[in-house]
């Protein structure tokens, strides 16, 4: 439950701190870019520190669930974000390896998670109790999804990439809250 508010409230700060930075023009990982004021401490907080938590959120979904689709997509999916700061991108080159692997690790994450969110949505309409978390996982794979359009469109890239974001962490947040409330005793149970 920690991830999406370390990551929302590092943004903020980091973003705060730099007065050409704008949330509707700029990219998240224009933060952590090579040559950005404060790169390695964003890249350490906002990429890697909430990736691995949500890598090691996935144990504890999988052994709250059951389920090793759980364990396979949000593990890959917060592997990848927390490589995302392991390798930077070079703003003024996408070409470097280092930009190639922060696009191509971008991309895992992001699709671990579109691909784990419909497979979680079938994997816990099986689990008694679960049928609201599975709707709510469906509902956010969709939307992320639409989002992906949103950067063809009109839509300021910043804002747009901000929605893949804020949807992507209320689907942790969906899942951890579900899972801290199955294991403090609100109903939810683990088997079919």
């Amino acid at each position: 439950m920690l991830a999406p508010a370390l990551f929302g409230g590092a943004i903020l700060l980091f973003a705060a701190a730099r007065s050409d930075y704008s949330h509707l023009t700029n990219a998240v990982s224009e933060l952590g870019a090579r040559g950005a004021p404060n790169a390695l401490a964003w890249n350490l907080i906002g990429f890697i520190a909430v990736g691995l938590l949500i890598a090691v959120f996935s144990w504890g979904l999988f052994r709250g669930t059951n389920s090793w689709a759980a364990l396979v997509f949000v593990g890959l999916s917060g592997l990848g974000f927390a490589g995302t700061g392991v390798f930077p991108a070079d703003m003024a080159d996408l070409t470097t390896l280092s930009s190639r692997a922060h696009i191509l690790l971008s991309l895992i994450s992001f699709g671990a998670f579109v691909l784990g969110a419909f497979i979680l949505c079938w994997r816990f309409l099986q689990l008694p109790g679960w049928r609201g978390i599975a709707a709510g996982s469906g509902i956010l794979g969709l939307l992320a999804l639409l989002t992906m359009p949103l950067r063809e469109m009109s839509v300021p890239p910043g804002l747009a990439q901000r929605a893949g974001f804020l949807i992507y962490l209320a689907w942790i947040e969906l899942l951890a809250v579900a899972l801290w409330r199955q294991n403090n005793g609100a109903g939810y149970t683990s088997r079919p």
